[in-house]
């Protein structure tokens, strides 16, 4: 298993790269710690995969100790989960996340992060706001 430490920071500069490092102020958690396996139910897609949520407010109340921000300093008006799957959502407030479609290396015509791609220019406007939920 890869080191989660080492995945979240290439996340970060991924990240940072992709949405112009001069306005990001961010922190992104790609992490297993920070979400909910629910027990007894798997996904649609894979009968064996068990379902997992990703609960924001395990990191706005800052549950793992560990985490480089203060309790209190995030919350849905600058928190946003950028995830392929919807249903890992399901336990949060409306309007906190956006589901892209999923990224594979085999279509050389997904520019959705490159420059002038859609997803890019949403998270950068993203960047600059004061509330993300506007």
């Amino acid at each position: 298993m890869a080191d989660v430490a080492v995945e979240e920071k290439v996340v970060e500069e991924v990240a940072r790269l992709s949405c112009n490092a001069s306005n990001f102020d961010g922190v992104l958690i790609d992490s297993a710690r920070t979400c909910l396996n629910a027990p007894g139910l798997n996904t649609l897609e894979n009968k064996v995969k068990l379902l997992v949520l990703k609960e924001l407010k395990k990191l706005w109340d800052k549950e793992e100790p560990d985490l480089p921000w203060q309790q209190g300093e995030f919350s849905h008006s600058n928190t946003l989960l950028v995830d392929d799957s919807p249903y890992k959502a399901l336990r949060n407030p409306p309007h906190t996340a956006i589901f892209p479609c999923p990224y594979s290396y085999k279509n050389d015509k997904d520019d959705a992060l490159g420059s002038g791609g859609e997803l890019r220019l949403y998270l950068e406007s993203l960047a600059t706001a004061e509330d993300v939920q506007r």
